[in-house]
């Protein structure tokens, strides 16, 4: 019988010390995973979180524009669990990112955008492939995001940044599966999480739910299910998709 059990399996989250990363690692580590929480800020409270749920998590600060930084991230891990299996490539800059029309928008903003959430996440999916192909098994998981869909204003850089998540996840997945390495991306939508209340007010978020097929605030544990999925036996035929979860905004 197939199962979304992940026992044995070892799980690298980027940007999991808050937020819907730490509950991605959560998930992971529900189904039996062992779990690498990173990020650039500090990871102890979520590392001391998950283990008090019964997690085995394991915490390395690392930054994924760097490439050395994600080399030692990847060293310690196989030090400590000998493998990486699964990575969800989650970092992203979104909740401190200052709204602007595209003719304030500067180059310095645009490089800082795309180098976190597009050169990051094939850096870090960089740093886990050799050991994926060594052992011909890999999930990798890049979040996109529903703005796709949608190119809401005064958000260019961001919105173009996940955009770029979607070719890159079919490119991947192009030249990985001869390895058995399936790349997906994630599309969540607008998320009642503390990133995007730093964004929009709670009453624009009761507005967003107004929308959807399914009206009620999308939180971030909705979207675990899918991304377990993806990190799952159940999807060993599945690759190079984009999967929206926004309760029914957008339809593909």
């Amino acid at each position: 019988m197939i199962t979304l059990d992940l026992s044995n399996r070892v799980a690298v989250v980027t940007g999991s010390a808050q937020g819907i990363g730490t509950e991605y690692a959560r998930g992971l580590g529900e189904a039996g995973a062992k779990v690498v929480v990173t990020d650039v800020i500090d990871v102890k409270p979520a590392v001391s979180e998950l283990e008090q749920q019964g997690v085995e998590v394991l915490g390395i600060e690392a930054d994924v524009t760097n490439e050395d930084s994600l080399k030692s991230l990847v060293d310690v891990v196989v030090e400590n669990w000998g493998k990486v299996d699964i990575l969800i490539n989650n970092a992203a800059i979104y909740g401190s990112m200052a709204k602007k029309p595209l003719w304030e928008l500067g180059f310095n903003e645009w490089e800082k955008m795309l180098s976190v959430n597009v050169i990051g996440s094939f850096l870090a999916a960089k740093s886990c492939i050799s050991l994926m192909k060594e052992q011909q098994w890999g999930r990798i998981i890049n979040i996109a995001s529903g703005v796709i869909a949608k190119a809401p204003p005064k958000m260019m850089h961001y919105n173009t940044s996940k955009a770029a998540i979607i070719g890159l996840t079919r490119s991947m997945a192009r030249e990985l599966g001869e390895f058995n390495i399936t790349v997906n991306s994630l599309s969540p939508g607008l998320l009642d999480s503390e990133a995007t209340k730093k964004q929009t007010s709670s009453d624009y978020l009761d507005q967003a739910s107004s929308r959807r097929c399914l009206q009620r605030r999308e939180m971030p544990n909705d979207v675990v299910g899918t991304a377990l999925y993806l990190c799952s036996p159940l999807a060993d035929f599945v690759t190079g998709q984009n999967i929206i979860v926004d309760g029914g905004v957008a339809f593909s």
